[in-house]
């Protein structure tokens, strides 16, 4: 039997790549489809981000991808003639379009319900580009091995009108609502195909870049490659499926590893910046949706354009086309933020003075006039009320180091720390929380001798381990082996010497070793390199340097070398060690306390101090009704300076390989920080909306199991993370995506949240930082090249952060605290328009997630079934029966 492939090409450009590639890869394509049909080359499944089927874009949407000023990186829409050259292959039968989201890596970075917006952007675009209706939507990226979507996707299919995914595995996803979906995709037919190793009784699903697949196609008509493959048959969808009917049934958080309403996202700057526009997006929507408008039409456009530039600017394949996105990236980011703004003033353009609720449920609301607070009672989701109809709230007397409503009570030290703390009369154990620190190096001028296998004990930091080794003559390359080393983490240097100390211009370096990749997210602090392959390319001697951080010991045993043939030709056994800085922690040091507002709808106390190289001011602050304390905080950097602790390769004469790629820079240079009972669970916004992130996940670009060096075990979650024992619970809130992270030090555990990784971010939902002042220039990309310098990740001016905490009582459900968390991040608008009656929903676990023009969106983010109730503008109420972690559609009647 001949081997059966379902072949699917995508990316119709590499990112990166010169415009003259470009247009080469067009004509190349076109010109391979016009080749004599074979039988391996009659059929292909194609797909492309949508915005390439976008050619009649608004110039704005547009220029997002064609206007980046570097020379030949511009990624342009599909020409007319090429899109309609395809058409007639689609009509033909010869391609099958399958949708991709509307921007590549935007299915990684955002919500569910962009997610579904964004494929059916992409739907609608290809069905008035190829006049098919497609049936098939890419779920994974092949190239990167990354797991898109959400656990919600069968049922999401099932809204686009689509009866396939494309994914790594082959299989039929059941939802969590009972919803299923076909997903086909395999994950290791390329390995096999090189070796010939694959069954010629089964159909595969052949997944490859453009590019590589032509490449492929080519190479087998020379010739090249096994017999079965060169006589391969080309598959359609469906013949594909007949030929694999029986597919097992696995759940379908197996292909989604965020949440529908929550999203993941890599912390690039861009995605963080424009994050806060999407979470937004649907409360201007509904907005919008409630308003008597003059020209609804241009309106929706205007929409529109805002979610498309939303997902165009969260797409790692569009930055990966800009070196530097300050010189475009980064300018559009902010004037996005600007027509979302100037769009909610538009709206809320005439009338009395109102506040509007931006999240979908009732809540209530403090809004400050003058010397007075204004409480306006359970304010409908996504409605408005008139802020004169709200209660004015007289001052209040308290102790001044005390802030208490109907709910919280907490008392705090001079510091702003809190020392204790009741919830409806209970008291939970927190004394520390709200400690700010400063981690930083101390450096050193230290040198000393260590006898491989004996350990420098008592010692918190960083140094660098050299020795060298003669080469016996005619050894081209050793093979180096270390049995055991003892810290947190290294990078291995290898220097061929000619016999003097002259250093050659090439440096072959190594990847970096961590010894603390434990599994469960349990750290080891000891590893071993075994046989690492060096170049010494003739020379007399080679020096090895080894960069380690430790953690209070450090040990490197033997360095032995050998030949290919395992025969030892050289063996060291003194080490050279330079330390390099100690870790230096520092506690805020205060300078005063003032009380700034005393109401009985809001009462904020303001703390100052320093750190080492800044001042602070820190505002605390609890609103009426509210289980949540509130900081705002300004930190003021005089001079630049270090964000944190360098990470390897821990010289700033060679860069940093972390922080300079700005793409994880888990700095935790200044930190928010809350202690836990020992053994604690922890919880971030991810999986099915919310999920324990070091026991159970699916790795993926926006998650880390690792003990990062110093005992911080850094993890990503939008804007909330929960942990503690049953004893002692607590959450935090951010506005966005925060890289919080679990610390171990001295038998204690603590939550935390890095502020330093956001401070080289600026802009993102929890720190705000004018365009145009230093810190704005951190936001250099160097193309991930990790050993440039890094003399622009200094802070420099005044940063401002937002977050909030929560004391968790035992009863309370995550549900709830998520939407807290979404309060949070989306504080209401004040303006001037009518009284809108928003929507009021029960039970709490159902979250109105949109409210378009003619349709409504409902997500059950709970594990129960329920009955739905609804009670909309005009009066209407209807109720639906809702499935665990469903997602539902209502149609509505036409907007007045």
């Amino acid at each position: 039997m001949k081997l059966e492939l379902a072949q699917l090409q995508w990316g119709w450009i590499t990112p990166g790549t010169s415009v003259a590639h470009r247009h080469a890869q067009d004509d190349a394509y076109l010109d391979f489809l016009a080749e004599p049909i074979l039988e391996r080359t009659r059929h292909f499944l194609l797909t492309h981000c949508g915005w390439w089927l976008d050619g009649d874009a608004t110039d704005w949407v547009l220029a997002l991808t064609t206007a980046n000023p570097e020379p030949g990186r511009n990624a342009c829409p599909g020409s007319v003639a090429t899109l309609a050259a395809l058409r007639q292959y689609v009509e033909a039968g010869r391609l099958e379009f399958v949708i991709y989201p509307y921007a590549a890596c935007v299915a990684e970075a955002t919500s569910g319900e962009g997610l579904l917006r964004s494929f059916r952007a992409s739907a609608e675009l290809a069905q008035r580009r190829f006049g098919v209706t497609p049936r098939m939507a890419l779920n994974h990226d092949f190239c990167y091995n990354l797991i898109w979507g959400t656990p919600q996707m069968p049922r999401l299919a099932t809204l686009l009108g689509i009866d396939c995914l494309g994914g790594q595995l082959d299989a039929v996803a059941v939802g969590p609502d009972g919803s299923a979906i076909r997903v086909v995709g395999d994950t290791v037919f390329h390995d096999r195909m090189l070796e010939g190793d694959f069954d010629t009784d089964r159909a595969w699903f052949v997944p490859y870049e453009l590019h590589t697949s032509i490449e492929l196609h080519h190479a087998l008509n020379a010739g090249r490659h096994v017999d079965a493959l060169r006589n391969a048959v080309a598959l359609g969808l469906d013949d594909y499926l007949a030929r694999r009917p029986d597919a097992p049934r696995v759940e379908s958080r197996l292909m989604g590893t965020k949440g529908w309403y929550g999203g993941c996202i890599d912390s690039l700057l861009l995605e963080q910046a424009v994050k806060s526009v999407e979470l937004r997006l649907p409360a201007v929507e509904a907005l919008a949706g409630q308003l008597p408008l003059a020209d609804r039409e241009a309106i929706e456009r205007r929409l529109a354009d805002l979610w498309k530039a939303t997902w165009i600017l969260m797409d790692n394949h569009i930055l990966w086309q800009c070196h530097d996105y300050r010189l475009h990236y980064l300018p559009e980011a902010i004037r996005l933020r600007q027509r979302v703004t100037a769009l909610e003033a538009e709206l809320l353009h005439a009338g009395e003075a109102v506040v509007f609720n931006t999240v979908s449920w009732p809540r209530d609301l403090v809004v400050s006039r003058g010397e007075n607070d204004i409480l306006i009672r359970r304010v409908p989701g996504w409605g408005s009320r008139a802020i004169a109809d709200g209660l004015e709230c007289p001052p209040v007397e308290d102790d001044p180091l005390t802030l208490r409503n109907e709910r919280l009570c907490c008392r705090f030290d001079e510091r702003g720390e809190i020392l204790s703390c009741d919830i409806d009369g209970l008291p939970v154990p927190v004394a520390g929380t709200g400690r700010l620190m400063r981690l930083h190096e101390s450096p050193l001028e230290c040198r000393l001798d260590l006898a491989a296998g004996e350990s420098l004990a008592d010692f918190e930091g960083s140094l660098v381990a050299t020795m060298d080794l003669e080469v016996p003559p005619g050894h081209d390359a050793l093979w180096l082996s270390i049995a055991k080393m003892e810290g947190s983490a290294a990078l291995i240097q290898a220097l061929p010497l000619d016999g003097a100390d002259d250093f050659p211009e090439e440096k072959s370096w190594y990847a970096l070793q961590s010894l603390h990749w434990g599994g469960g997210g349990l750290p080891r602090a000891t590893a071993a390199i075994e046989r690492l392959r060096v170049i010494t390319a003739g020379a007399r001697r080679l020096r090895v340097r080894i960069w380690l951080l430790t953690q209070g010991s450090a040990m490197l045993s033997d360095l032995r070398a050998e030949d290919e043939a395992g025969r030892e030709l050289a063996v060291g056994r003194l080490w050279h060690l330079r330390l390099l800085y100690r870790v230096a922690r520092t506690m805020a040091t205060p300078t005063g306390y003032t009380v700034v507002r005393r109401t009985a709808a809001l009462q904020t106390l303001r703390f100052t101090g320093e750190m080492p190289d800044l001042t602070y001011e820190l505002e605390v602050s609890l609103r009426a009704g509210a289980a949540a304390v509130e900081y705002s905080a300004r930190f003021h950097f005089p001079e630049p300076v270090r964000l944190g602790l360098s990470s390897p390769p821990f010289d700033p004469a060679d860069g940093s390989l972390l922080g300079a790629q700005c793409e994880r820079p888990y700095i935790p240079g200044l930190v928010v920080m809350a202690p836990v009972g020992p053994g604690a669970t922890y919880v971030a916004d991810k999986p099915y909306y919310l999920q324990e992130m070091l026991t159970d996940h699916q790795p993926s670009w926006h998650t880390d199991r690792r003990d990062w060096w110093l005992g911080f075990s850094p993890f990503i979650g939008m804007n909330l993370a929960v942990a503690g024992d049953r004893q002692r619970r607590m959450g935090l809130f951010t506005r966005g995506l925060k890289h919080f992270f679990r610390w171990r030090h001295g038998g204690e555990e603590w939550l935390g949240l890095s502020l330093g990784a956001s401070i080289i971010h600026p802009m993102t939902q929890g720190h705000s930082v004018r365009p145009g002042t230093p810190a704005a220039s951190l936001a250099r990309r160097t193309d991930h090249d990790p050993y440039v310098d890094t003399s622009f990740l200094h802070a420099h001016g005044s940063y401002d952060f937002h977050w909030a905490w929560r004391p968790v009582e035992e009863d309370a459900a995550i549900v709830q605290l998520w939407k807290e968390a979404q309060a949070f991040a989306l504080p209401p608008i004040t303006g001037h328009g009518p009284i809108l009656d928003g929507v009021e929903i029960s039970p709490e676990e159902v979250v109105l997630t949109a409210m378009e023009p003619t349709s409504l969106r409902l997500c059950n983010l709970g594990d129960r079934p329920v009955e739905a109730r609804l009670r909309l503008p005009g009066g209407t109420e209807p109720r639906l029966p809702m499935a665990p972690h469903a997602i539902a559609e209502l149609e509505l009647p036409p907007p007045p």
